[in-house]
């Protein structure tokens, strides 16, 4: 999407459209360049610039430049969610070991063997498991 981008815009922060997690590629349109606008560039997520009035010879390479950039955002915001996630689940699994290994007398390996033993006797992750023990745990006890 191409929008134009002026002294107004910048006021306009809040357009649900013009947010740095646009569904597609935002290209800005300026007239001139400095540093507030440039600033409400990058606030509003632009993924590339055009300058007014537009020379043919540099529309393509911002397109080509602003998709690209796009779809790097998304992947690496995609990898990000899946790494908090995978951070959040050990955080759930160590909680969980921690706490089997004390009310069994056990230590963190076998706690986690056995929580690995019961995700595949009930044929879900190990997270569930230490999910519902890090639950259990803190409803009976708190």
């Amino acid at each position: 999407m191409i929008f134009l981008l002026n002294a107004e815009a910048s006021n306009r922060k809040k357009l649900p459209w013009l947010m740095p997690d646009s569904p597609i590629p935002l290209i800005g349109m300026i007239e001139y360049e400095n540093p507030t606008i440039l600033d409400t560039a990058t606030t509003l997520g632009c993924h590339g610039i055009l300058v007014s009035p537009t020379q043919p010879h540099g529309i393509l390479s911002t397109l080509i430049m602003a998709i690209h950039h796009f779809h790097e955002v998304r992947t690496l915001q995609k990898r990000n969610q899946r790494l908090e996630q995978k951070l959040q689940a050990a955080n759930e699994i160590s909680a969980a070991q921690a706490i089997l290994a004390r009310a069994r007398g056990i230590s963190a390996i076998a706690a986690y063997k056995l929580m690995r033993e019961q995700a595949m006797l009930k044929r879900v992750t190990v997270e569930e498991i230490a999910r519902a023990i890090v639950h259990a745990e803190g409803t009976l006890f708190n």
